[in-house]
């Protein structure tokens, strides 16, 4: 582009606001007229989109006014592209209604999208759910016809934004507002995906937005033989913990099955069954990181094992009890380089209180046996055993809730 054609494009944003012309100088002295200074005062609007028609004041010569309306357009252009504020909020909002899996400007699936062509989009789910049930939104501005002129300033004194968002397009009555300048309005919107949506199917999914809390608790617990314990050490525990994600202990809960005592009784059946079938599973404790994290089924859990062999043969016992089908994918291994000093095996030595102690072990390595599980459910006051070689197995019609419940005040 010339600087011919850059300076008609500016002409084209500003519009003559008043000329002035300026009789003395500042030490009021009088000019003749015919060498008057005139200033002419314009009405910039760097970017009609963005601003909505507020406009700001420049003023000077018509030379000067080109340069500074041309500094003006080259300062917001640079600011946007580092500050992110010029990004178009329509164009990003139809992307992020399609969890960014369908480009459409360019009508293309982005790289690794489940669908190979534009005709293949009925079959993809976006945020969990099909393509007619995507958010959507809605600018809340005064009308396109507003001509009270005090109802406009008002609303550029404002400085933020506000939308109308709708998690699911079909549901014209549920709606929330959002506010913010255009980056927060990005955020928020990302923000409330975080949680779990539901299609007319009623099944449950968000592309890794998923939240499991409150959802009924597994915990399993495993501690190392007092016999084996070195003098001056204590036990080596392990405790590795599940989720019901398709259960809910507030029956009637939409789109989650009820839990009941045959539940949990079946879950106990399968803990004795995968864990202490004939004898106590055994877990080599080492100084591995293995973790499983299937967030969508609530299986997140992490531990110290011997080496990856071990913790994948713990989770895929964990997915069999959990009814869920183990998947290498949600496995990660991380490994120490340096695992002696990082994780001494005799632990140095330190003040305490004046005194020298050994301090405690970091990752000990030991061999650890399962020894009970419990189910954590947030409207008790203790939790429910499931099963453990001291109080044996869960039995439905022994199960007095009584003795969980809460006691009124």
């Amino acid at each position: 582009m010339s600087e011919l054609d850059w300076l008609r494009l500016i002409s084209k944003s500003i519009t003559e606001d008043k000329l002035v012309t300026k009789r003395k100088d500042p030490k009021n002295r009088h000019w003749e007229f015919e060498k008057t200074p005139n200033y002419r005062t314009w009405e910039l609007i760097p970017s009609q989109k963005l601003d909505k028609g507020k406009s700001y004041l420049i003023s000077g010569t018509d030379s000067s006014v080109m340069n500074q309306a041309s500094l003006i357009k080259a300062l917001h252009e640079i600011l946007g592209d580092r500050l992110g504020y010029a990004i178009d909020f329509d164009n990003w909002f139809e992307d992020f209604s399609y969890e960014f899996k369908y480009d459409p400007i360019t009508e293309q699936f982005r790289e690794g999208s489940e669908a190979n062509n534009p005709d293949e989009i009925s079959k993809l789910k976006f945020w969990g759910v099909n393509k007619d049930e995507r958010p959507k939104f809605k600018w809340i501005t005064p009308a396109k016809d507003e001509t009270d002129k005090k109802k406009l300033e008002d609303y550029h004194k404002l400085g933020y934004s506000v939308i109308k968002f709708w998690k699911n397009r079909s549901k014209d009555t549920e709606w929330i507002f959002i506010t913010g300048t255009l980056t927060e309005l990005r955020q928020n919107c990302l923000d409330e995906m975080r949680t779990v949506n539901v299609d007319s199917k009623g099944s449950t999914s968000v592309g890794g937005f998923v939240s499991n809390k409150g959802k009924p608790k597994v915990v399993l617990y495993f501690i190392e033989p007092l016999a084996d314990v070195d003098p001056g050490y204590q036990q080596i525990e392990a405790r590795l913990s599940f989720r019901l994600s398709d259960l809910s202990e507030r029956w009637d809960t939409p789109n989650l099955e009820n839990l009941t005592l045959a539940d949990i009784e079946q879950l106990a059946i399968r803990i004795k069954t995968e864990f202490n079938t004939p004898t106590p599973y055994k877990i080599r404790k080492g100084k591995i990181t293995v973790s499983y994290r299937d967030k969508a089924n609530g299986l997140e859990s992490y531990s110290y094992f011997y080496n990856k062999q071990d913790g994948i043969a713990f989770y895929q016992k964990m997915c069999l009890v959990a009814g869920k089908t183990f998947n290498l994918k949600f496995c990660k291994v991380t490994e120490c380089q340096d695992e002696l000093s990082a994780y001494p095996i005799i632990p140095p030595e330190e003040k305490v209180l004046g005194e020298t102690v050994r301090s405690e072990r970091i990752r000990p390595m030991g061999d650890v046996y399962f020894f009970n599980s419990l189910l954590f459910l947030s409207s008790l006051t203790k939790p429910i055993p499931l099963y453990s070689q001291v109080e044996g197995l869960f039995n439905a019609s022994d199960f007095d809730i009584s003795k969980y419940k809460r006691v009124p005040e």
